[in-house]
């Protein structure tokens, strides 16, 4: 990671998650600054640090969607607050809480070969 819109060396670097984890990135504490997480077959884990190493047993883990789904993440009702998400095909389910839970929303957008962006 770098903190300026600059080429370099990286200021931060951050070990966190197995091969096969997707990165997702959100403020999940609603500090202001986003935090790394990672999705992987369903199971999700948000930390709310930056530390050189983060602990497999740090942040909240929970699970929502399933293998194969797209993780997503977004202010999807516009609160503030950023929650989780998958895409499965062509259709979205989001949750407006971050532990997961039931679907806050479904919707059809795009393609099923189309990369989901999200921008709050």
């Amino acid at each position: 990671m770098i903190n300026s819109l600059s080429t370099g060396p990286a200021d931060h670097t951050l070990r966190f998650g197995d091969a096969g984890s997707k990165p997702v990135v959100g403020d999940w504490n609603g500090d202001g600054y986003d935090q790394p997480g990672i999705f992987r077959d369903g199971g999700w884990q948000l930390v709310d640090t930056f530390w050189a190493e983060v602990d497999p047993d740090d942040g909240s883990r929970f699970t929502y969607g399933k293998a194969g789904d797209v993780p997503v993440v977004g202010d999807w009702n516009r609160d503030g607050v950023v929650t989780v998400g998958v895409r499965r095909g062509r259709t979205w389910y989001v949750s407006n809480v971050i532990l997961g839970g039931g679907t806050s929303s479904s919707f059809i957008y795009g393609y099923s070969t189309d990369r989901p962006v999200v921008w709050r």
